[in-house]
């Protein structure tokens, strides 16, 4: 669970350095 989040925080952390903002749609397709 640990290592998931870590992977999930890297993740949205490079998609908020390539767009400063992030879209709802996006994050959602993160979650699934």
């Amino acid at each position: 669970a640990a290592a998931e989040a870590a992977v999930g925080l890297a993740i949205v952390i490079a998609l908020f350095r390539r767009k400063h903002s992030i879209n709802l749609d996006e994050i959602n397709i993160m979650k699934w």
